[in-house]
């Protein structure tokens, strides 16, 4: 019998087998923020996505998109009153969330200015 954890379940996204479902829930709040803002933003600036015959995205596209994510994601912010990077922000809110599924305090999702 084995024994089960929190990282075998997910709240959004489910599965039935061991897939991390928890991990894709967690860093779904900040999808949009943080990825979909970045995407609008490359593309609101002239970023023309290219892909090769196969249909995948070039690998001079792929360098673009993960070096200016890459960039985005290390650049400190401020959040609730401390300067933070993003991927902090992610281990914050994990370590919230274990927290409220034990009963040890409240969860509050992430919020950004727009």
């Amino acid at each position: 019998m084995s024994c089960l954890s929190l990282k075998d379940f997910g709240i959004i996204h489910g599965s039935k087998r061991d897939q991390g479902s928890l991990v894709f829930d967690i860093i779904e709040e900040f999808r949009a923020p943080f990825a979909d803002r970045f995407i609008f933003a490359m593309i609101g600036r002239g970023f023309k996505p290219e892909s090769g015959d196969n249909g995948m995205l070039k690998n001079s596209s792929k360098y673009k998109l993960i070096h200016g994510f890459m960039k985005k994601w290390t650049k400190p912010l401020k959040w609730r009153s401390k300067i933070v990077k993003p991927s902090q922000i992610v281990s914050i809110q994990a370590a919230a969330f274990r927290n409220m599924i034990e009963s040890k305090g409240k969860y509050h999702p992430y919020k950004m200015r727009w």
